[in-house]
C-alpha cells in the first residue's frame, strides 16, 4: 500500500483522482484526512504521492508552485493537476522538481505516476540508479549523438529521472550542442558532491524542456582540469542516487576514467560507423569491455550514419564484430544539421523516419518496450 495525497484540490477533482487510482487496487487513499489541514499535514504524514492542484488564479499560483518545490524537497512525488499549462509554467514546473502536469481525467497519466509510487523508490531522490556508459570506436563517430537521444527517449517515461553526462576527455560539446546556458559543471559538482544532499541534484542542475537534466564539463580546457579517475567514484555515486538513469557520454578516449566508469556500468553502448577503420576500432573496444565484464546483453552495439550500399551490410558488420548490432542510424545530414542548429536531440527532430526507428529499435532493446510518444505542450526548443 503506498500512501497519497492531495492538495488544494477541490473535493469533485479529488474524487476523480480517487476513482482513477483506485481502480489500481494497492494505492491508500489519504487525502480525505490530510485535505483541511493543509501543507502541513502533508508533510508529516506518510504520503509518497502528493497531488497539488493549480489555481484558476493567476497571482496563487506561485504559491501552489512554492508548495509543490517543498513537498518534492521532502522525497515525495509530486504531480500538478490543472488544464494544460502554458510552457512557462510547464518549465517552471519541470525546474522544480515536479514528475508531471496532468488533467484529473487522465487516467493512464494517474496510473503511471501511481506506479512510479508504488515502486522500489528507484524513481525518486534514494535510489540506486543505473548507468549506461556511450563510448565511440574512434572520434567523430557520434557518441554525443546518441547519448543525447538515448537520454531524451528515456526520460519520456515520467518514472525515470535521466541524467546525460559529458565525461569526454578530449572534446567537451555536449553544453555547446544544447546551447545551454551557464550552469553547474562536472567539475562544480566535485566541489560539492561530499556535501550535497541528492534530493538538492536535480535542482541543482540543468534541466531540459524535454525533461532529461543534464551536467557538462567546463569548455575552457586550458584552464580548468578534466573530471580525474580518482575523483570519479564520489560524483557518480551521487548522481546515482538523484536519478533512475545515469547516461555518460566517454567520446572515445578509453583511458583509466572510461576503464572505471565502464567496469561500474550497467550497459555499455559502443558506437561506430560502417568505414574499416572505425570497425577495427570497434573490435577492439569490445574485447575491451569483454575483459571489463560487459558482454553479450550488456553491451549494445549502434551502427551511426548507416548508408546501403557505402560499405560493409548489417550482416557483414555483425560478422566482422562477432557481435550482433542493437540499431542501426541512417545517414541524415539534414536531420543532424537540424538537430545541431536548434540544440535539440536527434530524437527531437526525427520523429519518424528511418533514424527514428533506428533509436526506438534501441531503446526497445535496452528497455524490453519502445518509448512513449511525446504528449506535446510546448514547440521543441521554445
Amino acid at each position: 500500500m503506498v500512501p497519497y495525497a492531495t492538495l488544494g484540490l477541490p473535493p469533485a477533482i479529488t474524487a476523480t483522482i480517487e476513482r482513477h487510482i483506485g481502480a489500481l487496487g494497492h494505492l491508500e487513499l489519504s487525502p480525505a484526512e490530510l485535505e483541511p489541514q493543509g501543507q502541513r499535514a502533508v508533510d508529516q504524514s506518510a504520503a509518497r504521492l502528493v497531488f497539488v492542484g493549480l489555481p484558476a488564479d493567476p497571482a496563487a499560483v506561485e504559491d501552489a508552485l512554492a508548495a509543490a518545490h517543498a513537498l518534492v524537497a521532502r522525497d515525495r512525488i509530486v504531480a500538478l493537476v490543472g488544464g494544460d499549462p502554458t510552457p512557462a509554467l510547464l518549465l517552471q514546473a519541470m525546474r522544480l522538481g515536479c514528475r508531471d502536469v496532468v488533467s484529473a481525467d487522465d487516467g493512464e497519466a494517474l496510473a503511471r505516476l501511481a506506479e512510479a509510487a508504488a515502486g522500489d523508490g528507484a524513481a525518486l531522490v534514494g535510489g540506486a540508479g543505473g548507468l549506461v556508459a556511450v563510448l565511440g570506436s574512434h572520434g567523430g563517430v557520434g557518441t554525443t549523438t546518441v547519448a543525447l537521444a538515448l537520454a531524451e527517449l528515456l526520460a519520456r517515461d515520467p518514472t525515470r529521472g535521466v541524467v546525460v553526462v559529458d565525461l569526454d576527455q578530449a572534446d567537451r560539446t555536449l553544453r555547446a550542442v544544447l546551447d545551454l546556458p551557464a550552469g553547474l559543471t562536472a567539475r562544480g559538482l566535485l566541489r560539492v558532491a561530499a556535501t550535497m544532499d541528492p534530493v538538492k541534484v536535480r535542482g541543482a542542475l540543468t534541466r531540459r524542456a524535454e525533461g532529461f537534466w543534464v551536467l557538462g564539463q567546463d569548455e575552457d580546457v586550458l584552464t580548468v582540469p578534466p573530471v580525474e579517475a580518482e575523483e570519479l567514484p564520489a560524483m557518480v555515486s551521487l548522481l546515482r542516487r538523484a536519478f533512475t538513469t545515469v547516461v555518460v557520454d566517454l567520446g572515445s578516449t578509453f583511458g583509466e576514467l572510461a576503464w572505471q566508469l565502464v567496469d561500474d556500468a550497467h550497459l555499455g553502448v559502443l558506437v561506430t560507423t560502417q568505414d574499416l577503420m572505425a570497425l577495427r576500432t570497434a573490435r577492439t573496444r569490445l574485447d575491451q569491455l569483454e575483459r571489463l565484464g560487459l558482454q553479450g546483453d550488456q553491451v549494445a552495439l549502434v551502427v551511426n550514419r548507416y548508408a546501403h550500399g557505402a560499405g560493409p551490410s548489417e550482416v557483414e558488420i555483425e560478422e566482422r564484430l562477432g557481435a550482433p548490432v542493437a540499431a542501426l542510424l541512417p545517414d541524415a545530414p539534414r536531420l543532424a544539421q537540424r538537430a545541431l542548429d536548434e540544440g535539440l536531440p536527434l530524437s527531437e527532430v526525427a520523429e519518424r523516419g528511418r533514424v527514428a526507428d533506428g533509436l526506438d529499435h534501441l531503446v526497445e532493446r535496452l528497455t524490453g518496450s519502445p518509448p512513449r510518444r511525446r504528449r506535446r505542450w510546448w514547440s521543441p526548443g521554445r
